[in-house]
């Protein structure tokens, strides 16, 4: 029997989200069954329960702040593999961080790549394929003149299912909740 694997991530909302899923649905229509999202801790087993790990990740986001993110751009992970991708500028930074930040105690894993945030357009393509829907990506990406920002304010755990489909857990807010006197 398979480890169920966990992950957190940051979902895109709004026109952006619309485009991007769009766009996905035209490139991989496989891929863009997955809502528009940035992967903040990629998939791992866990080795405490699914509420210990929630709740854990919940402490570590709590000295956090919300901030801003901006798509950049298209690139691909060639010659490493196949995956076409937005490239993420301002606030990629903050995302590494927040990473490394999750990525430790019991949420902490090996991971087979460095880490890289991005918001995934295609996946599992040869060389050819990813060089092609690059350039198709890049087209369309810059034709695109809607919001190219968006604002990291909660993470969202995941579960992936035994048919693959990922399923939500808990919505995790960047910071501490105000409290009103």
């Amino acid at each position: 029997m398979q480890a169920e694997t966990y992950a957190i991530v940051v979902y895109l909302h709004g026109p952006l989200a619309c485009f991007v899923n769009a766009l996905r649905c035209t490139v991989d229509p496989q891929h863009s069954s997955k809502a528009p999202h940035v992967t903040v801790l990629p998939p791992r087993p866990l080795i405490i329960s699914e509420e210990a790990a929630i709740e854990e990740a919940r402490q570590r986001l709590a000295d956090w702040y919300p901030f801003e993110v901006e798509m950049v751009g298209v690139n691909t992970f060639l010659p490493l593999n196949g995956v076409v991708y937005l490239e993420l500028g301002w606030g990629a930074d903050p995302l590494c961080v927040l990473h490394d930040t999750l990525n430790q105690g019991h949420l902490g894993y090996r991971e087979p790549f460095p880490y890289v945030p991005h918001i995934t357009m295609a996946q599992d393509l040869d060389e050819p394929c990813a060089r092609e829907l690059l350039d198709q990506v890049g087209q369309e990406f810059h034709r695109y003149d809607g919001p190219r920002r968006f604002q990291v304010e909660t993470c969202t755990f995941v579960r992936q299912s035994p048919e693959g489909h990922w399923i939500d857990l808990a919505e995790l807010q960047i910071g501490r909740a105000q409290v009103l006197a």
